[in-house]
């Protein structure tokens, strides 16, 4: 799990978001989803790690 990737990829979507809220430009959907669409995999993938980590954790629990 590294977690600085997954903070880094959280931030950088947080910000493209926050700029789209302000922008006029409604066409600005697709540039911003081509700008975090690596961003969002790296979530995706870190979030499926700790869903794993999870699962394991409460197997050893029973």
């Amino acid at each position: 799990m590294n977690y600085e990737r997954m903070r880094l990829a959280m931030e950088r979507v947080g910000l493209l978001l926050e700029v789209r809220l302000h922008s006029e430009d409604r066409d600005f959907g697709e540039y911003i989803y081509q700008k975090v669409e690596h961003d969002l995999d790296i979530l995706e993938e870190q979030i499926t790690v700790l869903d794993t980590l999870i699962d394991l954790w409460q197997l050893q629990e029973f």
